[in-house]
């Protein structure tokens, strides 16, 4: 789920990607296309390899022109368990201010996106989610470099909804993937603006991936060795959760759920 790739590019072209739901923006052509290449890029004898570049098929839902909720509802119309569908959107937390120094984190933060992806993992899809990229959104030099603590935040009804311990009552669990991002170099450290707590469950690289890239106008032999934030660590583990299902599928005949 994003809002615009460029599907002829010429290491995504053999995927036959379609487009399920939604409108796709021009605007978002190079985001969503980074991300794509990160996943699946084909292993053909130009520009990158995505992780899982073998996957069986590969479809899209953008919620331009709709909204989340909406197109991961579409989604799941179209995926079977043991799927796996990534969220490539982030939302301002509740309560934050506004303007420069606003925080952002999951979509999940909203009533209607939790509802919509606690349906997807009740039915048994894996549900990859960007954690947000706190004030920074993935610009170098923010007004203020904050990162979003998801144990400490008090949603509008006053639950620490986020915050994943056995004592919190509070918190609610939407079986979807979390992830933040950290540092290419070793140790791979978290991005001092990257979204951290108990509801995080892992990190990729939020910086200097090596992956396609677009432009507005549907560019389609360019790449980029600069992409990152979250947006960028979230490939990085949903190319992993369909490898691993590859493989479990592969040596026990059924794929694994989201709970396991």
């Amino acid at each position: 789920m994003e809002r615009g790739w460029t599907f002829d590019h010429e290491d995504l072209n053999a995927h036959g990607i379609t487009l399920l739901h939604g409108v796709l923006l021009d605007s978002s052509r190079a985001h969503g296309t980074s991300v794509l290449g990160e996943i699946c890029a084909v292993d053909n004898t130009v520009g990158c390899v995505g992780i899982a570049p073998n996957v069986s098929s590969v479809h899209t839902v953008s919620f331009n022109g709709s909204t989340r909720p909406n197109a991961v509802i579409a989604a799941i119309a179209n995926l079977s368990f043991g799927n796996v569908l990534l969220l490539e959107a982030q939302v301002t937390v509740p309560g934050s201010p506004l303007g420069p120094n606003r925080l952002l984190g999951p979509c999940e933060l909203l009533d209607a996106d939790f509802d919509a992806i606690r349906l997807a993992t009740a039915l048994g899809i894996i549900v990859v989610e960007a954690g947000g990229n706190g004030t920074a959104n993935n610009d170098p030099a923010p007004a203020v470099h904050l990162p979003f603590d998801l144990d400490a935040y008090v949603d509008p009804s006053g639950n620490r909804s986020l915050f994943r311990d056995a004592t919190n009552a509070d918190f609610r669990d939407s079986g979807a993937i979390i992830v933040s991002a950290a540092s290419s170099a070793s140790p791979h450290t978290r991005i001092v603006w990257a979204p951290h707590g108990n509801r995080i469950d892992c990190y990729g690289w939020g910086q200097n991936i090596n992956t396609l890239t677009s432009d507005d106008a549907g560019a389609t032999t360019s790449y980029t060795s600069f992409f990152g934030g979250t947006s960028g660590a979230s490939p990085i583990i949903t190319g992993a959760a369909i490898l691993i299902q590859g493989i479990f599928q592969s040596n026990f005949g059924f794929k694994l759920s989201p709970g396991k």
